[in-house]
């Protein structure tokens, strides 16, 4: 059974919808924006580089601190220790990470990129210049600065969330 539609003007498939009650709510621009940030980071370097946005962000992680520990890893990304774990794996399965215990404390490991995974963040890095730039190339460089710095105060204060929750 087909709903009756309200009175209105005649309905036309092609007008564009009115937006300014959605435009109302942050949310909406934020989901929008993920998207299109998700969809640029697939088709730049998740494809082509078999890499998942959180073992980028980890590899770059490890990149500039040179080693981390699980924990560290999992409280720097916002994703449970558990499903770090997972991360690890696959990343240490495709040769891309190693690991190594702790000297005084064995029950602890670092976790270092490897060779291969040292190649394969410089290639994707590469392509995330090119990906920055198509999705955010209509911004100045102080509105992308401006961006970064609201983006950040949203993403790092989050007091309503547990710490451990997972974010990836």
């Amino acid at each position: 059974m087909t709903k009756k539609m309200p009175s209105a003007p005649p309905p036309n498939g092609n007008a564009r919808l009115e937006q300014s009650e959605l435009k109302k709510h942050l949310g909406y621009f934020l989901a929008r924006a993920r998207f299109i940030a998700f969809r640029a980071y697939e088709e730049h370097v998740g494809r082509s580089h078999d890499l998942r946005p959180v073992e980028f962000s980890l590899m770059v992680l490890l990149a500039s601190n040179g080693q981390a520990t699980l924990t560290q890893l999992s409280q720097a990304l916002g994703v449970a220790q558990p499903n770090m774990t997972g991360v690890l794996r696959r990343l240490e399965g495709r040769g891309l990470l190693e690991r190594a215990r702790a000297e005084q404390d064995k029950r602890m490991q670092f976790i270092t990129l490897s060779a291969a995974g040292t190649k394969l963040l410089r290639q994707a890095r590469a392509a995330t210049k090119d990906m920055d730039e198509g999705w955010l190339g209509q911004l100045t460089p102080a509105e992308r600065a401006m961006l970064v710095e609201l983006l950040e105060k949203v993403a790092f204060a989050r007091p309503s969330m547990p710490a451990d929750s997972p974010q990836a």
